[in-house]
């Protein structure tokens, strides 16, 4: 029954344009077989025999659950594309750039995996602060279908799935690449610390040392204690 209504939801949106309703972030969950969040490493046509153009994802998964990952990478199809010079647009159809940081949601069809519910499974990840989220690309500012803290979409798609994500490990250049962009993506914090470092230094290479006073008085403090202590061992 889930293989034929996904069959008739991509023919549909051959001849007709789709109209979507929004869909809670977790039925969505609850409804896919699989998830991915990973980065967009290439996009290409093909043409398939029932669905013609189709276009081809492949994303470098970072974690992933219930979803078709080999050696780290999944290829994720939608219809719709340019091939050849000929181009089949399809409304709703998700979108992707190389680069771009995403979570899908992702049915299994005939030994492929596709995105489900077109763009409504597709989710960027964006950093609000030091935050990273999740923004659904067809309903980016519908409460609890558009937006969502991504370790808040995670706990919640193991809660509901009741299984752990595979994760893949990053290697030290990986993690000093991610550093070198956190930096960046911080660039106003990191300068605010820079000039407030800057300043502490420069006091210090100024020469500047404690008042002479303090010093002194520091030192008289000592000799009286010291004078006290002998006048009492006198006595």
């Amino acid at each position: 029954m889930r293989n034929y209504t996904f069959l008739s939801i991509l023919f549909f949106t051959q001849a007709f344009a789709t109209t979507f309703t929004p869909v809670s972030i977790r039925d969505q969950i609850k409804e896919a077989q699989g998830l991915v969040q990973g980065e967009v490493v290439a996009l290409n046509a093909e043409r398939d025999p029932s669905l013609g153009i189709v276009t081809r994802v492949f994303i470098r998964a970072d974690r992933w659950m219930g979803a078709d990952v080999n050696d780290h990478h999944i290829e994720l199809y939608y219809p719709g594309g340019e091939l050849e010079g000929e181009g089949r647009s399809i409304h709703g159809a998700p979108k992707f750039s190389i680069g771009e940081r995403v979570v899908v949601l992702t049915q299994f069809h005939q030994g492929k995996s596709w995105v489900q519910n077109l763009g409504l499974g597709k989710f960027s990840i964006k950093k609000v602060g030091r935050t990273e989220i999740v923004v659904n690309q067809i309903f980016p500012n519908v409460p609890d279908v558009g937006q969502m803290p991504l370790r808040s979409f995670l706990g919640l798609a193991k809660d509901l799935k009741d299984k752990k994500f595979h994760e893949r490990f990053l290697d030290k250049y990986e993690r000093s690449a991610s550093r070198e962009v956190g930096i960046l993506r911080g660039e106003q914090t990191v300068k605010r610390s820079g000039r407030s470092i800057a300043s502490t230094n420069n006091e210090s290479e100024s020469g500047q040392k404690p008042s002479p006073f303090w010093l002194v008085l520091l030192l008289g403090v000592l000799g009286s204690a010291f004078r006290l202590g002998k006048a009492r061992k006198g006595q």
